[in-house]
């Protein structure tokens, strides 16, 4: 096997350095000691693309990983590759492992094995054309490297008429030498982005090539990690795309989806069946989004790469009761339609990213939702937990290209401050033995209902009583939970539960003390969650935040035999999008705590300079948040 010229003269200057070792004479690669922390380092990154006349993209990649740890070690001998086998074909055209001293180990055929991507559910089916290359490196040590040759070819085009590439380098991996070439016809129209790459390009034998290098000698890995929002725009790598435009891709997306004029009859009966009992179009929007992921399994985990961008036939998809997100998009179209609702299939990114690259790019897009304009409404048919008025919350903020569609692109909605709140009421009555016995009141809403209801479907209610009782025990003495009233099952947006409480020796009444109303609310509060920061100043443009509200109230009604006169101050804050406040009332043996918290700031993007504006309030609130209550014991007599 033909070695390149880098990799060739790299393995004779180990040789001289160590033991002289026959070697072939073409191989390069640059030689510098370079001192770093990390695991592994690419000493050698050739990249080889080819754009065919007919779209399709032939990607030659050449690459030699030096182990530079033990960690290192072990995360390269045993190396993973992965392909799509349903429209790429894939060769191994060379795997060997260069030791430090030049000699060279060819991996024997049992060493490289093909294996599809299985489920790791093994009773439900999975829809991927994800297949794995395993090297098995089981020679390699410190100071050696793994020499990969691969190649990589579309069997179709992605679009019609259409290609698009990207490329990507990682601050946290080491680079010394890439070079990445793209070839394609003088005549195809092409549009390029460069962050942060050196290019040059020129004219061969009738084609246009573009020439990349790159190289990172200074790795790093940042220790925080508040920096979750990603932006192809800033990112090191190159984009190359026939599509001038997001109006032309989404044009090439539509055009994937065209479909039979007229339904299948199975489809229009499926509608009526659900349908049958309301007139109403939203409520049938709804029960036809709650049967589509109620009983369509979402399956896939590549669904726009399966196939490219053309769902299954909607009368498989319910026949075999599963499906990827294209194929519960098209299906809840096509049962929308048998209503008379007018519906559109819509590409998002289904993770950290919120703004799209200025050259587009297949990667841009990794999902398929749904839009209603009727009611300007995004929904996903392959989330079995969300209910029909929200999406969750990686989908909200995102740009959204919505097919057939007059628009360039739209947004999903901003996550409202509404959507993830919570009411806690508490009303209890303390004995004149210190015992504590009432009854709490929940309301949950939006996001903050559906990980409540999440958690109490797992649970019977007998276990749901126990969960509140461990809660809300603390101490020498347990709490008591009865009576407990509440129905998780259904898919909405608020859940409703309350019940009865009891916990004996809530406050020592034979001396003076205090009263430590903090657990009764903090323990099932989602404050903590709303209240949480980076530690660190951030220091980077945008991360990942999130918005919420609260409005809890403690009532206690006290024993004639203690009283309490003092109380602390009231708080306010009402800055940078952030309400805090906290009101104490109190008449004779009667005390109310009220506490509200608003962070009505626009989740999941926000600005490092808002969030550290934020930060400077939670320790205020933090030392307020749970003030214990001081009391004396009476004769009983005192008013």
């Amino acid at each position: 096997m033909k070695l390149s010229k880098q990799l060739s003269i790299y393995i004779s200057l180990l040789a001289l350095m160590v033991i002289t070792v026959p070697v072939r004479a073409d191989i390069v690669i640059p030689q510098r000691d370079i001192i770093m922390d990390i695991d592994t380092r690419y000493e050698i990154y050739n990249v080889d693309y080819q754009i065919g006349e007919d779209y399709r993209i032939t990607k030659n990649d050449e690459y030699f990983i030096k182990a530079l740890t033990e960690s290192g070690v072990k995360k390269l001998r045993s190396y993973t590759l992965e392909y799509l086998n349903d429209v790429q074909q894939f060769a191994v055209i060379d795997a060997r492992i260069i030791k430090e001293t030049g000699e060279q180990i060819n991996l024997r055929d049992e060493q490289v094995q093909f294996s599809p991507v299985q489920n790791p559910s093994s009773n439900k089916p999975i829809l991927t054309a994800k297949t794995q290359v395993n090297f098995d490196f089981e020679q390699l040590e410190v100071g050696d490297g793994i020499y990969l040759r691969t190649s990589q070819a579309d069997k179709v085009a992605l679009f019609d008429q259409h290609f698009a590439i990207e490329q990507k380098f990682y601050a946290n991996v080491g680079y010394k030498d890439v070079h990445m070439t793209v070839t394609l016809p003088r005549d195809m129209n092409y549009y390029t982005q460069l962050n942060d790459v050196n290019a040059t390009t020129e004219q061969i034998n009738g084609a246009h090539r573009i020439n990349i290098h790159y190289s990172n000698y200074s790795p790093f890995e940042s220790e925080r990690n508040d920096f979750s929002i990603a932006n192809s725009n800033t990112e090191v790598g190159i984009m190359i795309s026939s599509f001038i435009n997001y109006e032309k891709y989404v044009a090439a997306f539509s055009q994937q989806l065209q479909k039979p004029t007229s339904l299948d009859k199975q489809v229009i009966d499926l509608a009526q069946r659900i349908t049958a009992q309301t007139s109403d179009k939203k409520l049938q929007a709804k029960l036809l989004y709650n049967w589509v992921s109620d009983n369509i399994d979402y399956v896939a985990d590549n669904c726009l790469t399966l196939g490219g961008y053309t769902p299954r036939p909607t009368t498989e998809i319910i026949d075999s009761g599963y499906g990827d997100c294209k194929d519960h998009a098209s299906l809840y179209e096509d049962l929308l339609q048998a209503k008379n609702i007018t519906s559109h299939m819509a590409l998002v990114h289904d993770g950290n990213f919120y703004s799209l690259p200025h050259t587009p790019v297949a990667s841009a897009f990794n999902h398929v939702i749904t839009y209603l304009p009727e009611w300007q409404t995004f929904v996903d048919s392959t989330n079995d937990v969300m209910p029909f008025e929200l999406l969750a919350k990686n989908l909200t903020s995102k740009p959204v290209l919505v097919s057939n569609y007059k628009q360039d692109f739209k947004y999903t909605p901003l996550p409202h401050h509404r959507d993830n709140g919570q009411r806690l009421r508490f009303t209890g009555r303390i004995s004149e033995q210190g015992d504590l016995s009432g009854t709490f009141y929940f309301e949950h809403h939006g996001y903050n209902a559906i990980d409540a209801r999440q958690i109490h479907r797992q649970l019977t209610p007998e276990q749901q009583v126990q969960h509140f009782a461990d809660l809300l025990s603390w101490g020498d003495s347990k709490g008591e939970v009865s009576k407990l009233t509440n129905d998780p099952s259904p898919r909405e947006a608020t859940y409703v539960y309350k019940f009865e409480y009891k916990k004996q020796g809530f406050v020592d009444l034979n001396q003076n003390g205090y009263i430590d109303y903090a657990p009764l609310w903090e323990r099932l509060s989602n404050l903590e969650d709303l209240l949480y920061f980076p530690e660190q100043e951030v220091v980077t443009n945008y991360l990942s935040c999130k918005n919420g509200m609260l409005d809890d109230t403690l009532i206690l009604i006290l024993p004639e035999n203690i009283k309490v006169e003092e109380f602390p101050n009231q708080v306010i804050i009402n800055e940078h999008n952030i309400f805090y406040g906290t009101l104490y009332t109190h008449r004779t043996r009667f005390i109310e705590v009220n506490r509200r918290f608003k962070n009505t700031g626009p989740a999941n993007n926000c600005a490092a300079k808002m969030v550290n504006m934020q930060r400077e309030f939670v320790p205020i609130i933090e030392q307020n948040r749970a003030i214990p209550l001081n009391y004396q014991v009476t004769s009983g007599s005192e008013k």
